[in-house]
């Protein structure tokens, strides 16, 4: 995930607040094995504000654009049967000003390239 938000606006002149990491709010759900020789199912999830009456709360759901299971990115550490491991906690996070993005976005582009497999 590259943070762009320090790059001034053409018009404007200023740069905008650091927004949160998207991958933050996407996670995948190991779902527990049912006997010993079952494979580990994989599912997506993703975190929502749920209304509570008091306030708003943020609760893990399943991921209702993609119900059906998924192959765990070689990043991402394997979660703990069930619980959810946010996307986040395997992507490395660059700031484009801050890291010199200009000149070193294609590194960082072929270390995600290999961290995935390709």
């Amino acid at each position: 995930m590259v943070h762009v938000n320090g790059l001034k606006h053409h018009r404007f002149g200023v740069s905008h607040p650091q927004g949160p990491n998207p991958l933050d709010y996407i996670g995948v759900y190991k779902q527990p094995q049912l006997g010993i020789l079952s494979e580990s199912k994989y599912f997506l999830y993703e975190l929502k504000a749920v209304w509570k009456g008091y306030g708003y709360a943020s609760e893990w759901h399943p991921y209702d654009k993609h119900t059906t299971q998924v192959d765990l990115p070689p990043w991402l550490p394997d979660p703990t049967p069930g619980y959810i491991m946010p996307l986040s906690a395997g992507a490395k996070v660059y700031d484009y000003v801050g890291g010199e993005g200009f000149k070193n976005i294609g590194a960082w582009i072929d270390a995600a390239a290999v961290a995935a497999g390709r």
